[in-house]
């Protein structure tokens, strides 16, 4: 690969994606599934943890019941916009990576 690709994309998985982790833990600091002092969601901490934390962190609130059923939506909601996400990622570089080929007929 070209100089410097490497470590960059390294530097952007570990510390590029605090912001979306900060975002999660607002949303889910809106349908109480974060109580509003948790420390997610202080500016202060962005970057020291990341979407693994703040799914985990969610989860354990979270409440399998009839009344609960609006943090249950978000909560698999916002989980599956993460796989979704990943996916694309390892589409695109599938699709980088190997090219069709075209056959003459």
């Amino acid at each position: 690969m070209l100089p410097g690709i490497v470590p960059r994309l390294k530097a952007f998985a570990e510390e590029g994606f605090g912001w979306l982790a900060m975002l999660m833990a607002t949303i889910y600091s809106a349908v109480r599934l974060l109580p509003p002092t948790h420390p997610y969601l202080n500016a202060e901490n962005k970057g020291r943890f990341g979407i693994r934390h703040v799914v985990a962190e969610a989860a354990r609130h979270l409440v399998f019941d009839r009344k609960h059923i609006d943090q249950i939506i978000i909560f698999f909601v916002l989980l599956l916009g993460m796989v979704l996400m990943v996916a694309q990622f390892f589409i695109l570089a599938y699709s980088l990576i190997f090219d069709p080929v075209y056959a003459m007929p």
